[in-house]
């Protein structure tokens, strides 16, 4: 008996009856669990034995929903709606774009004109997107979740499908509101009926053939073309390609706007041939469109490196099959996270890309971000960063000049020209084919994003390595005899803070006032003679007051390699003055003996006269008689609300340097523990609370006595949300209201992502 039932279930598809498929007592929709009495399994079994009564129209729906369904379904999970409602469009219209009802209602989804217009379904004599899968999909997308922030509740939404908002609002009960249970009878409205019985018939019947007979893949439409030209150049069937893009009314495509065409494949070479076709899809967005792979007809090649094309649909997992690379390899290639969209007619590697870019400089378009140009080139994002000395959540403005193939000068500001003049744009985005034009000499050493370290130790070594680097040393004594006129004790030249470092004179001029003793004449050689290098500098991590104490002489380690010569010192304390706002050069000291230079053995100076000091300049001939010693200590203004924004590659003793503080004062100030490490977007307080910030650097402190108070203005403050923050999390860090984050930065909802970056104008303290 058994076998003779088996053989019937095999036998039925074969007569033309289809089999059944029981009605389950629970279902879900969305978050909503559906029980069914028995009464509303049976009116939903009617149903679903109706639409399998026929097993040929019932096939060819299947096929079709299997082709359609991953579209639907990407425009869904887009726009945040549950995948069970894809049925909805087999209840409406059969997945037929063509259909329309009694009502005047038209396409996948039945839309009328003026709600399809509503939703931004255009609508004229050349175009009806309510014809078009993927527009209507979003627009019908759009309709059920506007209706379910009225009614919190999916089968009330569902209902207004049909009968509009004013028509469902009989049929719901106030229990419905944010309800997790609902019960479905016999008496319930028959529009849910109907689409229950669709889930429940079609369900287990799809993704069942592993080689589906029909797939559909967007392709970008050609503005101005006609379907049946793009048919012959994609090896399609024109009237099989226009059955599928009804929404074409036109002879040819529309160029008021991007369109795109569904293509029915059919057979896996044509999904080849449409990939080979894609390189027309970059070009209008490149000047320098990316050329063909030699090698493979479906790859493209940018900057030399091996390519795809991403076409509308497409996903990261997509493109990652179609390379033969896993998914994780694919987004590290392409500096890409789990969250990030794919862009069609962008491309993305399939090998690592390069450190330099095929042109010079890319001008930033509007809506443009480091990432999409560093995908435009085959360019790392972290090089275009470090190139063009930018922070990693510093926001790419349009119009500005980005370097592509060298780091950009500190001496030469940031560019912006008008990135709508596509003859600028040509100018600039042209491929190097030739030996390019001769750029300042980039630095030996490592080049850093973040702000350069003001301290006397790397100023000395700064100001070393420039001496030793720089090639032109007749020009620079040339520009320092020209600036230096006036007569100067024998000291090192003063040395600007600029990438290009003027080398001090060969022979330093003597002093008109009481001359020091003059060594004795080196030697005759025939080498040039030797150029003094800067003066040391104390070494230390702190910036301290210059001491009056003479200069260590340097022991016979350290001078086997070139070493700055030391400071003089004046034999006679001078009268302490204060120096000038502007000018941070020390007192000129009493003249000393310039030591003869000597490679391998320490200089031996002259003993210092006390019989004949020199005189004690007045505060208005020191600065210009005596040069500094080294580069002066920038130091910034503390901010007028007395908080600091830790920046990247910040710490606590380089924010102590910045401001001219100790280290322990702003532990003290801040409560924060020993060795702190300090996080980007932290805020510091980098002035005592009853303190008041002196505005010019280099000014000693005012007294109590004379300042004056302060008045704290609100500062905006730039954070960067670090993973796991929440906007609860910051709006407390900061004290302000979630509300005024939400107005300061125009979000529509709480979520933050990791990376983004948000306004902040904490209260004045």
């Amino acid at each position: 008996m058994k076998r003779v039932y088996l053989l019937l279930l095999l036998l039925l598809p074969l007569l033309g009856v289809a089999q059944t498929v029981p009605v389950p007592a629970n279902l879900l929709l969305g978050n909503l669990r559906l029980r069914l009495t028995p009464g509303g399994q049976a009116a939903v079994q009617q149903k679903v034995d109706a639409l399998r009564r026929h097993p040929a129209s019932f096939q060819a729906k299947v096929v079709l929903a299997d082709a359609y369904f991953p579209l639907i379904d990407r425009v869904f999970q887009q726009e945040g709606l549950p995948l069970d409602f894809r049925y909805l469009v087999l209840h409406e219209s059969g997945l037929q774009g063509n259909a329309q009802s009694i009502s005047d209602a038209v396409g996948y989804w039945q839309f009328k004109r003026e709600t399809a217009q509503d939703f931004g379904l255009l609508i004229n004599e050349a175009v009806d997107e309510r014809k078009h899968i993927v527009a209507s999909s979003k627009a019908a997308a759009q309709y059920l979740l506007r209706n379910n922030k009225t009614f919190r509740n999916w089968i009330n939404s569902l209902i207004s499908y049909n009968l509009g908002l004013t028509g469902a609002k009989p049929y719901t009960l106030p229990t419905d509101v944010d309800a997790t249970e609902m019960e479905i009878s016999e008496r319930t409205n028959g529009y849910v009926l109907t689409f229950l019985a669709h889930k429940v018939a079609f369900e287990p019947a799809l993704n069942l053939n592993p080689r589906p007979p029909l797939l559909f893949q967007e392709f970008p439409a050609p503005a101005g073309q006609p379907l049946a030209l793009l048919a012959t150049s994609l090896r399609q069937n024109p009237e099989e390609l226009a059955k599928y893009n009804r929404w074409l009314l036109a002879p040819t495509v529309p160029t008021d706007r991007v369109y795109t065409v569904l293509v029915p494949i059919t057979d896996p070479a044509q999904l080849t041939l449409l990939a080979a076709q894609q390189k027309s899809a970059a070009a209008t967005q490149l000047l320098n469109p990316p050329t063909p792979d030699p090698e493979n007809a479906e790859l493209v090649r940018v900057n030399g490196l091996r390519a795809l094309i991403a076409l509308p649909g497409d996903t990261k997992e997509s493109l990652a099959r179609r390379g033969n690379l896993k998914l994780r390899r694919f987004l590290n290639y392409n500096d890409l996270f789990a969250f990030d969209q794919i862009v069609p007619g962008q491309p993305y590697f399939l090998q690592k890309k390069r450190d330099k870019g095929a042109v010079e400089y890319h001008v930033a378009q509007p809506g443009e971000s480091v990432l999409t140009v560093s995908q435009k080139y085959g360019l790392r994002a972290s090089a275009i960063w470090q190139k063009n000395r930018m922070a990693r959540n510093e926001e790419l403005r349009p119009g500005r000049v980005l370097w592509l193939q060298h780091t950009r000068p500190k001496t030469t500001p940031v560019e912006y020209v008008d990135s709508q003049n596509r003859a600028a744009l040509a100018a600039f985005e042209q491929p190097v084919t030739s030996t390019p034009a001769p750029l300042p000499a980039p630095k030996k050493r490592t080049t850093d994003t973040s702000e350069p370290y003001r301290g006397s130790t790397a100023r000395a070594s700064r100001a070393l390595e420039d001496a030793v680097e720089d090639d032109s040393a007749a020009e620079a004594d040339a520009q320092v005899e020209s600036v230096n006129e006036q007569p100067a004790t024998p000291a090192s030249t003063p040395i600007t803070p600029a990438p290009v470092t003027v080398t001090p004179a060969a022979a330093p001029l003597p002093a008109p006032a009481t001359p020091a003793p003059v060594p004795a004449a080196a030697p005759a050689s025939s080498l040039p003679p030797r150029r003094p290098l800067p003066a040391s500098r104390p070494v230390a991590d702190e910036p301290r007051e210059r001491s009056s104490a003479a200069p260590a002489t340097p022991t016979e380690t350290e001078t086997s390699r070139p070493a700055p010569a030391p400071s003089p010192r004046p034999a006679t304390p001078a009268p302490t003055a204060t120096p000038s706002p502007v000018t941070t050069a020390a007192p000129a000291p009493a003249p000393v003996a310039t030591p003869t230079p000597v490679v391998k053995s320490a200089p031996a100076p002259a003993p210092v006269t006390p019989a004949a000091p020199a005189a004690a300049p007045s505060p208005a001939s020191e600065a210009a008689a005596a040069p500094a010693a080294g580069p002066p200590t920038i130091v910034e203004p503390v901010p007028a609300s007395g908080l600091h924004t830790v920046e990247p590659r910040e710490n606590l003793y380089s924010v102590a340097r910045r401001f001219k503080l100790r280290p322990a004062d702003i532990i003290a100030w801040n409560g924060l523990p020993a060795n702190p490490s300090l996080k980007i977007g932290q805020v510091l307080r980098v002035a005592a609370p009853a303190a008041v910030p002196d505005a010019t650097p280099g000014a000693p402190a005012a007294t109590p006595a004379s300042a004056a108070p302060a008045t704290a203005t609100p500062t905006t403050v730039r954070h960067t949300v670090q993973p796991g923050e929440t906007l609860y999390a910051i709006s407390r860090r900061y004290g302000v209201t979630i509300k005024q984050l939400m107005e300061w930065n125009s979000k529509p909802d709480f979520a933050v992502k990791p990376g983004e970056v948000l306004v902040v104008t904490p209260p004045a303290q």
